[in-house]
């Protein structure tokens, strides 16, 4: 035959039947960033602990954010179409920050036996911005949530 490549057989590859096929679970990440493990370390070793830091701490998600309605790009903001999906916007951030508050609220009682205080917290995503002894941070990062 010339012209033509000669096809080679094909070999279905066999899988054992003891493992599973499914992928491994990847490795634990810390909680802590890297670099304010680093901060952390470095001030346990100096005895500056009780120093405060601003963090952005973000909780374990509760609720599932709705699509926002999305207004019509043709129309002026103050079309009776687009004042609609506006209200319908903002009674989904109304039901968010409502919903949020009582865990802040409780968040923020129990940072504060830590030395920490809320500086803000954020009703988009679950976190909070804190300041925070060095020192207690490894705490807080050993919550569940």
């Amino acid at each position: 035959m010339t012209g033509i490549a000669q096809r080679s057989t094909w070999d279905p590859v066999s899988f054992p039947s003891d493992k599973p096929l499914v992928a491994p679970a990847p490795p634990a990440r810390s909680k802590i960033a890297a670099e304010l493990a680093a901060q952390i370390a470095a001030a346990n070793a100096s005895n500056t602990g009780a120093q405060k830091i601003g963090v952005l701490v973000r909780f374990r998600e509760k609720y599932k954010m709705p699509r926002f309605p999305t207004l019509r790009a043709d129309l002026t903001r103050d079309a009776p179409e687009n004042k609609s999906a506006l209200d319908r916007a903002q009674k989904i951030v109304d039901r968010f920050q409502a919903a949020r508050a009582p865990d802040h609220a409780q968040i923020g009682s129990e940072i504060a036996q830590l030395g920490a205080n809320a500086r803000e917290s954020f009703w988009l995503v679950n976190a909070m911005s804190l300041d925070i002894p060095l020192a207690a941070i490894e705490t807080l990062a050993a919550r569940t949530e």
